[in-house]
């Protein structure tokens, strides 16, 4: 599968390089054709990457949790509340921009360990929201 690098990601790797995120990678696989870019600096990881067709961002604590990531609607439900479970890669990229500092904050020493059991927490309902009458 071809696929080209959306038009909004430029942007949004250049605010990650304002925030003094490095690329660490940023290449398509030979096999699939998929997509993907690596940014980090010694808190945070971002990451971008296609699969399937469908392009998704995504958060690491780097510092704490790195193996760890998030997607923005589940940052999204700690920091400001819930909505959508399903964003667009557009909303994706637009809710780690309008929410950086918050992030940041959530993943920072004091706040890393409560931080990371309520987005375990977020992440179960989400679970059994979506998949209705399954066993969790």
């Amino acid at each position: 599968m071809n696929l080209d690098w959306p038009d909004v990601l430029p942007g949004f790797e250049q605010f990650l390089k304002k925030k003094n995120l490095v690329c660490l990678g940023r290449g398509t696989s030979p096999k699939y054709g998929e997509k993907f870019a690596l940014y980090r600096d010694g808190n945070i990881s971002v990451r971008v990457l296609s699969e399937r067709g469908q392009w998704f961002a995504e958060l690491s604590d780097s510092a704490g949790s790195p193996d760890e990531w998030y997607d923005p609607a589940i940052l999204r439900d700690l920091i400001i509340g819930p909505g959508n479970d399903v964003l667009t890669f557009s909303e994706q990229l637009r809710t780690i921009e309008n929410n950086w500092s918050a992030i940041l904050e959530s993943f920072s020493p004091d706040r890393r360990e409560e931080t990371h059991n309520k987005l375990a927490i977020l992440r179960h309902e989400r679970a059994k929201r979506r998949f209705p009458g399954w066993e969790w």
